[in-house]
């Protein structure tokens, strides 16, 4: 795959992509219901490449993290209820 770029210059795109990880928090509230939050960080962004965590829940919203492009931080959803069935992280084009 290659990308026109500005002057008619022709350069290889680069794929989506990174080195990433998710996992899962879960908070106990006596009395309450249990609530989950998901987190997710990356070490490396392919180019242009920006990253989203996301927690797929059952009859509730998913738990995402905003999209983000810093390297070596954590970055966390905000919590919520139902417990998390599978993680991912979601990449897109900045």
């Amino acid at each position: 795959m290659v990308a026109l770029v500005a002057g008619g210059f022709v350069a290889p795109a680069q794929a989506l992509g990174g080195t990433c990880s998710a996992w899962p928090e879960k908070t106990v509230v006596n009395g309450a219901p249990d609530s989950w939050r998901t987190g997710a960080r990356c070490s490396a962004l392919n180019g242009d490449t920006k990253a989203q965590g996301n927690g797929v829940v059952s009859l509730y919203a998913d738990h995402n993290t905003a999209w983000f492009t810093q390297l070596n931080v954590s970055k966390y959803s905000s919590w919520g209820v139902g417990a998390i069935d599978s993680l991912s992280v979601n990449y897109a084009f900045r």
